[in-house]
């Protein structure tokens, strides 16, 4: 069976066809033609038509050229259909209207990235992230752009604005705890540990990590402390 079309597009589809609801006095404004195709390509997508979708989603962003919410749903609905390179050209052309989208900003990161193109991603993430409010996915993904620059340090101030989401980026943190130690970069590889260990104490992986940083600072205390924490996440 075919998911319903939410009630709210359906009256406005009930607005598209001239239907006038009882009681309510008539209205001579004219529908605008892109809003009429947006609302139709989110039709198609209610119903499944991912090619209806993406097809009148494409006209509307015709109609309106300049619009960078219209661009950004074609390149969403590319994304979601597969059409990856596609979704990156529309990405872009949304960012050259507004830097400042955040759903085109992290669809572009998340393509440039996955190219082996951290550097670019940073940048395209970095205009959204400087407005009040950004939401805690941008600053992840930016995490881990940093991270696969080896920019530690501003991969955990990073992490540190992921909010509530935070504690399911533990592997990022201990992801840059390993990474640090084969760099022999030893001062961030304790603040990688740090927050490892807060956002979840009992990992083995992040224990055993920490206890060769403390091997190597000769730093007996945390050692000791690492040592008497492996013991503890072996008990039953």
């Amino acid at each position: 069976m075919k998911p319903r079309a939410p009630l709210s597009l359906l009256l406005v589809t009930v607005a598209l066809a001239g239907a006038t609801p009882a009681g309510a006095a008539p209205s001579n404004l004219p529908f605008p033609a892109s809003l009429e195709r947006h609302v139709r390509s989110l039709l198609a997508e209610s119903d499944g038509d991912a090619a209806g979708a993406i097809a009148w989603a494409e006209s509307a962003a015709t109609l309106d050229s300049g619009s960078s919410f219209a661009l950004s749903r074609v390149a969403s609905l590319l994304e979601a259909s597969g059409k990856d390179s596609a979704a990156l050209v529309q990405g872009e052309r949304v960012l050259a209207l507004d830097s400042l989208n955040s759903e085109a900003a992290m669809l572009v990161a998340r393509m440039r990235f996955l190219a082996g193109q951290p550097g670019i991603a940073i940048r395209v993430l970095t205009p959204p992230l400087r407005q009040p409010g950004a939401i805690p996915e941008l600053f992840a993904l930016r995490a881990l752009a940093h991270q696969c620059n080896r920019q530690y340090l501003a991969a955990l101030e990073d992490l540190g604005h992921t909010g509530p989401l935070q504690p399911a980026f533990e592997w990022v943190a201990t992801g840059i705890l390993s990474m640090a130690l084969e760099d022999g970069r030893l001062a961030e590889a304790r603040a990688a540990l740090d927050m490892a260990v807060r956002l979840r104490p009992n990992d083995v992986r992040t224990l055993t990590l920490g206890l060769s940083l403390a091997q190597r600072t000769r730093d007996t205390n945390l050692e000791r402390a690492l040592e008497r924490a492996l013991r503890a996440s072996a008990l039953p």
